[in-house]
């Protein structure tokens, strides 16, 4: 009975190390690919191998030109980071302050603008982005909705 019961206790473990491997990100809720209604913008995300959220953030203008923002959400200890690199701009940082289910706000006050950046998931197909200065003055709110599989990229 013994080398039994050694063996499933061993295999126990090995379930909770793939379980713990395969952990959902906390975000998981953000992947997909999200538009402006009446709008030629799109923000898609998607998770790497390495837990890392990728995304990339397109708008077309009036003018016809394209501005991209290149986004990653990297864990650092037990923090989330937000990397923001717009256009041909170094990247600059924000750093998750609160978190719930489904909304999560980060945060810079040494940068201009913006100082906060805020993600709201309102049901499987919106999603709410928001920026402001970190009194949350000069917000400007960004109403995405899910793009169905045949509109996405």
């Amino acid at each position: 009975m013994k080398p039994f019961l050694l063996l499933g206790l061993s295999g126990l473990l090995f379930a909770c190390t793939s379980l713990q491997a395969h952990e959902e990100h906390p975000l998981s809720w953000i992947i997909g690919c999200w538009e402006i209604a009446d709008s030629q913008t799109v923000e898609c995300w998607h998770e790497a191998s390495d837990g890392t959220l990728s995304g990339r953030s397109e708008m077309t203008r009036r003018d016809g030109s394209t501005f991209t923002e290149v986004l990653r959400i990297e864990r650092e200890s037990d923090t989330l980071v937000y990397i923001a690199q717009p256009g041909d701009a170094a990247p600059t940082s924000f750093t998750e302050i609160s978190q719930s289910d489904f909304a999560v706000v980060f945060a810079n006050v040494g940068h201009d603008y913006p100082q906060r950046i805020t993600y709201t998931r309102n049901g499987p197909m919106t999603l709410r982005a928001s920026i402001a200065l970190a009194d949350g003055s000069r917000e400007r709110v960004f109403e995405f909705i899910r793009q169905t599989e045949k509109n996405s990229p």
